[in-house]
């Protein structure tokens, strides 16, 4: 990853660009673009699955061809992900053994001494007798003198500080990456199985025919119909691993398409169409 990344560097600055001009080009963040060149796969984390997808638009914004540092990139990530395997199974083994011997300990704890035990009452007892003795016969209480109130035990202390606020959670922020596959497929990831995608189609110049249909076939709501300059037609539903919605279009010519709210870029031969047009959004 570490060569791959120093190739993608070298690349980029022989071309004279910064990593904020990448950033243009493919909306990957600067922090993501820096752990790419310096081979820190690691600072992906749970998202290692798109670190492929990453450099894949980084080397396209580049004018490399991915296919050749594909294989590499590959062995790559399979090489982390067995390193991360086998910590994660270190990891649990070292805990389980932790548990084993704090049990262990517990268990210790739990066995009486049963002489010394002995030797402590007796030894309390003892005790017992000589402080009534020492109350009762050497230090008698003289009655004229005042009792001594004890303090209340139920006075709370104004210094102990109250129990801690424990926040919220953090709420997790769903964030959707839009992969254009050839020049009518959309692949779509990172939605949530529990909030609704919106798709949007926004009518331009001309009136135009719009249908909307999932897994083939048509919604209701929205209809399909003809629509005018200026309408919005909006798809909102709960999308399920692998369905399929298909956006069909009377004329392509200045309508635009929004997926929550982030444009989807329409292929360069279909933008100034007069003819229809079938989009496809596959969930992955």
């Amino acid at each position: 990853m570490k060569n791959i990344g120093a190739l993608l560097q070298e690349t980029r600055e022989k071309q004279g660009l910064s990593l904020e001009d990448i950033n243009k080009k493919t909306r990957i963040t600067v922090r993501r673009l820096q752990a790419i060149e310096e081979g820190d796969i690691a600072y992906f984390g749970d998202d290692i699955s798109y670190v492929q997808y990453y450099v894949r638009l980084y080397a396209q914004a580049l004018n490399l061809d991915f296919q050749e540092i594909k294989e590499d990139l590959n062995r790559a990530l399979d090489d982390h992900n067995e390193l991360t395997q086998t910590q994660v199974i270190l990891e649990r083994r070292q805990m389980e053994e932790a548990i084993r011997d704090k049990a262990k300990v517990k268990a210790e704890k739990k066995k009486i001494d049963v002489p010394f035990v002995s030797m402590a009452a007796v030894i309390v007892l003892l005790l017992a007798v000589l402080v009534f003795v020492m109350i009762k016969f050497v230090f008698p209480k003289d009655p004229s003198d005042p009792s001594v109130i004890p303090d209340d035990p139920y006075v709370v202390d104004p210094t102990v500080p109250d129990d801690p606020v424990i926040p919220d959670d953090p709420v997790v922020e769903v964030t959707l990456i839009i992969i254009k596959n050839g020049n009518k497929n959309y692949e779509v990831k990172g939605y949530s199985s529990t909030e609704p995608v919106r798709i949007r189609l926004e009518v331009g110049d001309k009136d135009t025919y719009c249908m909307f249909s999932i897994n083939g076939t048509n919604t209701n709501n929205p209809a399909g119909g003809t629509y005018h300059p200026g309408n919005q037609i909006q798809l909102d539903f709960i999308p399920a691993l692998n369905d399929q919605v298909c956006l069909h279009i009377g004329r392509v010519l200045s309508n635009k398409i929004y997926i929550n709210d982030e444009a989807i870029e329409i292929d360069p031969q279909f933008v100034n169409s007069e003819k229809g047009l079938h989009l496809y959004f596959d969930f992955k």
